[in-house]
C-alpha cells in the first residue's frame, strides 16, 4: 500500500446501508474504487447540522480528516 487513502464524506440516516451500498458498486462515484470500511461515524443532533457539518468537512484537507479519526467524537473507535 502506497499509504494514500480517499475518504468518502457524506451524510446517511443509515451508514451501514451506504456503506455496503459503495462496496457494490450502487455508487457511481465510488464504484469500482473499493473495497471501502468505514473509519468515522459521527452522529449530530438532526439532519440540518449533519448537512453543515458535511459541507465543512469536503473542504477539509486529509491531514484534518486523519486527526478526527482519532478523536472521541468518532463513533467507529
Amino acid at each position: 500500500m502506497n499509504g494514500r487513502y480517499s475518504y468518502i464524506v457524506g451524510y446517511t440516516a443509515y451508514p451501514d446501508l451506504r456503506l455496503q451500498e459503495h462496496n457494490e458498486g450502487k455508487s457511481r462515484f465510488t464504484s469500482g474504487k473499493g473495497p471501502w470500511r468505514m473509519v468515522f461515524l459521527e452522529r449530530l443532533p438532526d439532519k440540518t447540522a449533519a448537512l453543515k457539518r458535511e459541507k465543512r468537512l469536503k473542504k477539509a484537507n486529509s491531514e484534518y480528516i486523519k486527526w478526527l479519526i482519532n478523536q472521541n467524537c468518532n463513533l467507529v473507535r
